[in-house]
């Protein structure tokens, strides 16, 4: 709950700055929703289909990261 794996899920990050946050779901989860400015990301080369949100430095060891279906909640995206 609350991160990626590359390795599993072929997303890396959180949308917390560290795992245990993550793994609490409260209104911070919204309040990190609309509260920063969500750009999307494709994790991986091998497959650019596969599109997930980040803020912040995506090139540091911890980036925080969404998935469509968290942003959907909020923005109106297009595939």
């Amino acid at each position: 709950l609350g991160r990626g794996h590359i390795e599993f899920s072929g997303h890396h990050g959180t949308w917390m700055p560290n795992d245990k946050l993550a793994q609490v779901f409260d209104k911070r989860f919204y309040q990190e929703l609309v509260s920063r400015s969500w750009v999307p990301r494709q994790p991986s080369i091998d497959d650019p289909l596969k599109t997930d949100w980040t803020t912040g430095d995506p090139n540091t060891d911890r980036p925080k990261m969404m998935l469509h279906t968290d942003i959907c909640l909020f923005y109106n995206i297009e595939e």
